[in-house]
Formats: structure tokens, C-alpha cells, sequence
């Protein structure tokens, strides 16, 4: 691991320029996020009123996060093969980090039936609107690759080099949980993020929390929660 990326992902001393930096960075992103939120949904509104309408799902949902992977390639190349180098161990640390979550959504499934929470169904409401070999390709890789490289690639970073290692995983997981936008599951995107997080600091790299999350989400659309 290189003394740079020990620092931001939890070792060492942070060099913190400050809040106000933070603000200002946070501010540019979420700018950014919400044009390319305006691209996708406007495509797919053109797409609603021709014969491609059935494709509209897709191309909100695929594009969406197709151009998140370009503007973190974009901003973020140099670092890019260092989160994504191979080490098999670290995909054994994917492994169990995913049955790890698995277990969990079991646990957190069994708790909101016994407590009567009516939750939405997402994977047959995915199935409804994207074709299974698509929902599978989406759900199961590219949405697992870009939200780490997302999360816990570009946003922990940068995050960490501006407010520090403790306050960038805090604020890049409330992000991630934020962003999947269902009330009852927030607690459980929190875990979901945490453990994605040790395994981030754990590895040094992002291997191990994509397969993790790879599986998670596979599995998820296989076997719905209870």
C-alpha cells in the first residue's frame, strides 16, 4: 500500500485543507450528479414517446451509472489500476464480505416482516422494467463496479483528503445509503457500506468490496428477502 493511500483510507495523518475545501468539492459533485441525472431521465423521456420505449428502463438505469464510470475514469485515472489490481486474496475477503451481507439481509428481512414494515419488492420491481439478461448484467456487474469506484474509490479520496479518514467513510457511506433512496433499507445500506468499507481498508484496493457487492446483489435478485 502506498503512504498516500494509507493515509486517505485510515492510516497515518490526513492532511486536511478544511471544511470550506469539502464544501466547495461537494458542491461541483453533486452539480455534476444532478446533470447527469437530467441526461439519463430526459434520453429516456425521448425514448418513452418512439417504438423503443420498452428501452427506456435500461438506458436511465445503464446510462446513469455509465456515466459515473466515465467521470471517475475521467477524473480519477491515475488511481484507477491501483483500486483495481488483482490479488486473489482478495477476492476470497469478497467472498466472505458478501456472505457476510447476505446473512445480514436475511436477519434484516426476518426483522421488518416481524415488525410488520411493509417494504417495496426492488428485484421484482426491476424485473418489471428491465429484461433479465440486462437486469442481471446491470444489477450484478456494472452498478457493483461503478458504486465502488464511485464510493469507495473517487469519494473516499477525496473525501479523506479534505476532511480526513474517519469523516470521509462516514460521509461517503450516509452517501451511498442516501442514494438508493428507500426509507426501511437505509439502516441497511449503512452495514451494506461499513462492510464494504473494512473490506476497502482491510485490501487497499476495491477487488474485494466489488465482489462482495457482485454477489450480494446477485444473489439478492435470485433469492428476494422474506
Amino acid at each position: 500500500m502506498q503512504p498516500d493511500e494509507a493515509r486517505i483510507i485510515g492510516g497515518g495523518s490526513p492532511s486536511v485543507p478544511g471544511w470550506k475545501a469539502f464544501g466547495r468539492f461537494l458542491i461541483e459533485e453533486a452539480a455534476w450528479l444532478l446533470a447527469a441525472f437530467a441526461v439519463t431521465v430526459l434520453v429516456a423521456q425521448v425514448l418513452l414517446a418512439t417504438r423503443w420505449s420498452a428501452a427506456a428502463p435500461g438506458v436511465a438505469l445503464v446510462g446513469l451509472h455509465a456515466l459515473i464510470g466515465l467521470h471517475v475514469i475521467w477524473n480519477d485515472a491515475p488511481s484507477v489500476p491501483a483500486w483495481l489490481r488483482v490479488r486473489w486474496r482478495d477476492f476470497a475477503w469478497g467472498l466472505a464480505g458478501g456472505a457476510v451481507l447476505l446473512g445480514f439481509n436475511a436477519a434484516y428481512g426476518w426483522c421488518l416482516d416481524a415488525a410488520g414494515i411493509e417494504v417495496p419488492d426492488v428485484p421484482a420491481f426491476l424485473r418489471e422494467l428491465l429484461p433479465v439478461p440486462v437486469l442481471f448484467v446491470w444489477a450484478g456487474g456494472i452498478a457493483p463496479l461503478v458504486e465502488e469506484l464511485y464510493f469507495r474509490g473517487r469519494l473516499l479520496e477525496a473525501f479523506g483528503a479534505r476532511i480526513g479518514p474517519v469523516w470521509a467513510g462516514v460521509l461517503s457511506s450516509a452517501a451511498f445509503a442516501a442514494i438508493h433512496g428507500i426509507p426501511a433499507f437505509i439502516p441497511a445500506y449503512l452495514v451494506f457500506a461499513a462492510v464494504l468499507l473494512a473490506l476497502r481498508k482491510r485490501t487497499g484496493a476495491l477487488v474485494a468490496p466489488i465482489t462482495a457487492h457482485v454477489l450480494n446483489n446477485t444473489l439478492a435478485l435470485l433469492l428476494p428477502l422474506p
